[in-house]
């Protein structure tokens, strides 16, 4: 037989956030995928300065599995009315985001801890306020 052989990884990610801060940002896990083009990790968010803070993924979708804590995850839709859909997000929730679509997080609770699967170039993030209709 020929060919590479590929190992599999495997983690706790409750331990994993154990020596995370939230200052520290994302905690990558493993490359996943031919090529490295996604990367699995964890992260805690804290609700200080979070306010107005979008990001987007241009080269691919992301996942999001929220492992504590609550939040409301807002992405802008030209289809939604007012341009904006709400996902409120707990414990055991998961969230696909498809590739380009920008959102936001409101934390609900002091921290968020989530586990997730996103692409590992091209994230962009910018602070923006926006007005809701209605």
């Amino acid at each position: 037989m020929t060919g590479k052989c590929r190992k599999g990884a495997v983690f706790n990610p409750s331990q994993c956030l154990e020596t995370v801060t939230a200052a520290d940002g994302p905690r990558f896990l493993v490359d996943y995928g031919l090529g490295g083009t996604a990367k699995l990790g964890v992260i805690r968010l804290q609700a200080d300065g979070r306010e107005n803070m979008w990001e987007r993924h241009p080269q691919g979708d992301e996942l999001l599995i929220i492992l504590a804590g609550r939040l409301t995850m807002t992405m802008k839709s030209e289809g939604c009315e007012g341009g904006l859909a709400d996902y409120p997000l707990g414990p055991g929730d998961v969230l696909f985001v498809p590739r380009g679509v920008p959102h936001a997080a409101e934390l609900h609770t002091e921290e968020v801890q989530i586990l997730f699967l996103s692409p590992v170039q091209g994230t962009e993030v910018w602070h923006e306020v926006v007005a809701r209709v209605g």
